[in-house]
């Protein structure tokens, strides 16, 4: 979980999930989407250190966040601390 600043929205939020199987990454998306994640992305990038691609599942936005923390959430106990700071706009939003 990251967030960024967008014009207009500053913090944010952005969920990604990184494999390097593109068959993997389209399931993802397609069970996220099934789940009612709304606008669910697939984007192809190529890191500068390898030549192969790695593909992420991106979830954008304070309802996709909220969705996340409540039906998946963080195993990760500072991404799951962050996370609820930015749903809950203690982040300096």
């Amino acid at each position: 979980m990251f967030v960024s600043d967008k014009k207009g929205a500053p913090n944010y939020p952005c969920i990604e999930l990184t494999t390097v199987c593109f068959d993997l990454a389209n399931v993802a998306r397609n069970f996220l989407k099934k789940l009612g994640f709304n606008d669910v992305k697939i984007r192809s990038y190529k890191y500068s250190h390898s030549n192969n691609y790695s593909y992420k599942v991106s979830l954008y936005g304070y309802d996709n966040l909220a969705k996340w923390i409540e039906e998946i959430g963080f195993s990760n106990q500072y991404k799951s601390n962050k996370a609820l700071k930015y749903k809950n706009g203690t982040c300096g939003i």
